[in-house]
């Protein structure tokens, strides 16, 4: 299988904002902070950094579909783990900073 493109920027941008939600936000509220027009891209790229450099599985950030619409559009959430979110605290600092200069 082949590597997945992905936006470092997007995934630590999409981190924040699951932060700043206590871990678990809707797309709508992730877009509220980062002003992506790509939440569900910054998403799978906060998966690839969960995964490559933190060693999380895809246990530790889950996608649920709350609802839809009336006009059948789905409204999604995504949660953060307790593991994954405080395993970032060590690191909150440099993630933090780098997320900043790069926004």
């Amino acid at each position: 299988m082949g590597r997945m493109h992905w936006s470092r920027k997007g995934a630590l941008r999409t981190l924040q904002a699951l932060r700043r939600h206590g871990g678990q936000a809707t797309t709508y509220q992730i877009f509220e902070i980062t002003h992506s027009l790509a939440v569900h891209t910054d998403i799978a790229s906060l998966r690839v950094l969960l995964s490559e450099e933190m060693g999380f599985g895809p246990e530790d950030l889950v996608t649920t579909l709350e609802r839809r619409t009336r006009d059948g559009k789905m409204i999604y959430s995504y949660r953060l783990s307790a593991r994954a979110m405080f395993g970032w605290v060590k690191q909150a600092t440099l993630f933090t900073t780098e997320a900043q200069r790069t926004t």
